[in-house]
């Protein structure tokens, strides 16, 4: 059984009927005890970071959620789910996170030049870079709702992410299909992650966000993508997962990850 924490905000049903069509078993709850009693957890979620923080207070679930993360329950965070673990958020003026990963979460500068590339992840060549895809508007919940429920398939010859708003500065929030790259070469290959095992290195994979996390320990950087700068697009540590991609909308590859997940042990 997977459990699927109820906060309030996030894309539970395209999580939860992803997972379905795999053959898993999942229940969705906002009920503590039962975050606290799960064999696996996931913390999707489309927002904002204060206010995710704040949805998770006041239904008591942070103290059984990073206590089943303590007992080393496995544990996907999608999107908002990855930035949620760090320390602090700049969106809002500065909010606390649940501290699980030490680090902090940036917001996309429109112009890129102006934020170091992060997480010490050297520039891909410029040939990654592909035009391409809508500019939607900036806001929280019902923008990315919106584009989630309009994700084009990623056939041979997908958009990605469009970069450019017209005027030379960097589109945010990032929307979009993204390719994802190992942090070691050949890890996805590999299999060195359980959630890579038969994904290949340069997959594309959904993004929607205008923030993205800056982990202080490099070490658990999975997955790496580049937006102007490069950023984090996965995590990992032990039985601690997490992707700043949307696996349940990025078609047979996100599929694929979903389902590694529900075959760990």
């Amino acid at each position: 059984m997977i459990t699927i924490i109820d906060y309030g905000m996030g894309n539970l049903r395209s999580v939860s009927k992803a997972l379905e069509s795999l053959g898993a078993s999942v229940r969705v709850t906002s009920d503590p005890r039962e975050v606290a009693a799960a064999s696996k957890l996931i913390l999707p979620g489309v927002g904002a970071f204060p206010a995710a923080m704040r949805e998770l207070a006041s239904r008591h679930l942070i103290d059984p959620l990073k206590a089943a993360l303590a007992a080393g329950i496995p544990y996907l965070g999608i999107c908002l789910g990855l930035q949620l673990l760090f320390e602090e958020s700049e969106e809002g003026s500065g909010s606390k996170g649940l501290g699980v990963l030490p680090g902090r979460v940036r917001r996309f500068a429109s112009d890129p030049s102006t934020r170091p590339a992060t997480a010490g992840l050297a520039p891909r060549p410029a040939s990654h870079d592909r035009r391409g895809g809508q500019g939607r508007p900036e806001s929280f919940d019902s923008a990315q709702d919106s584009a989630l429920s309009e994700v084009e398939r990623p056939e041979q010859g997908r958009k990605a992410a469009s970069r450019d708003d017209g005027t030379g500065r960097l589109k945010v929030p990032h929307m979009g299909w993204n390719q994802i790259t190992s942090r070691t070469p050949h890890a996805a290959r590999s299999g060195s992650c359980p959630l890579l095992r038969d994904i290949p290195d340069a997959s594309y994979m959904y993004f929607v966000h205008s923030y993205y996390a800056e982990p202080a320990d490099r070490s658990v950087i999975a997955l790496r993508s580049t937006y102007g700068i490069p950023f984090t697009a996965m995590v990992w540590r032990q039985h601690l997962y997490a992707t700043q991609f949307h696996p349940e909308k990025s078609q047979a590859i996100g599929l694929k990850m979903l389902q590694n997940f529900i075959t760990l042990t």
